[in-house]
């Protein structure tokens, strides 16, 4: 299923729900409590309770549970934990590692959920530069981008690159997301070259797509300027393949046939070099 948008109206009436919930438990509190004094006491009791429950104890309350259940392995990742952990966040009562460990919660119950909330960029993009590693807020970071809903920016290419390695080649959030490998790989390739980038994990993603469709002469002019000084299997392939497409190009002629000098080995394409 493609990634959905998440509903803030939504999430907000969760919020509220939870503050009436503790706002009722309050009211029946004050009431029982002061109903033996007076029936008007009682009425007194049931306002007085509402408000303590909801400006005091409901952001206690929300705050524990919310760190309890951040705190069990693995953490709790329910529509009623969500509505707590997003409670808890607005309540702004936590530390640091607590909020830390809860916005990784938020982003767990997102991937579970298949929501993206714009409103929590920030919470997916911290999670992605604390663990680039973890496949949940790259995934959830990479669909947006490549629904819209998100502007392609100098973002976007780390959390693209991260995500077309190949260690995540069979990922199941890939068919959860409705997300191509092989075309986010041919357009991430394709913005790499346009752009110049020369890092090596962008080099890597150009070789990837160039190993897999190996007749883009883009991507071969790149990697026959990106790969020198390297002389492994896979350059020599390359520079000798741009040495066909370009046997004009000096640079790269004279650099492939030093190497050839170097190594002679009897195979037919060095003797034509």
């Amino acid at each position: 299923m493609a990634l959905r948008a998440a509903s803030t109206h939504q999430e907000e009436s969760v919020i509220r729900r939870v503050q009436w919930a503790f706002g009722g438990t309050g009211a029946a509190l004050g009431a029982i409590l002061l109903f033996p004094v007076h029936p008007f006491a009682a009425a007194a009791g049931s306002l007085i309770g509402a408000f303590a429950s909801v400006l005091v104890a409901y952001r206690k309350a929300v705050v524990a549970l919310a760190r309890k259940w951040s705190l069990e392995d693995p953490p709790r990742t329910s529509r009623m934990a969500f509505a707590f952990y997003l409670a808890a966040l607005k309540c702004n009562h936590l530390d640091d590692i607590s909020r830390t460990r809860i916005e990784r919660c938020l982003v767990e119950a997102d991937v579970d959920a298949g929501v993206f909330s714009v409103g929590r960029v920030g919470v997916y993009r911290r999670r992605f530069a604390v663990q680039p590693d973890d496949p949940g807020p790259a995934f959830l970071l990479a669909a947006a981008y490549k629904q819209g809903w998100l502007p392609q920016d100098e973002q976007m290419i780390p959390v693209w690159v991260r995500v077309v390695r190949e260690e995540w080649k069979e990922h199941p959030l890939w068919e959860r997301f409705n997300l191509s490998r092989p075309k986010m790989l041919e357009e991430l390739a394709n913005i790499i070259v346009r752009e110049g980038n020369v890092t090596p994990e962008c080099v890597e993603v150009v070789s990837q797509a160039y190993a897999e469709t190996p007749r883009n002469p883009g991507w071969l002019t790149y990697l026959a300027r990106a790969y020198p000084p390297r002389t492994d299997a896979q350059a020599l392939k390359v520079y000798y393949a741009f040495f066909k497409h370009s046997p004009r190009d000096a640079a790269n002629t004279h650099f492939l046939a030093e190497w050839v000098c170097g190594h002679v080995q009897g195979k037919p394409w060095e003797a034509e070099v």
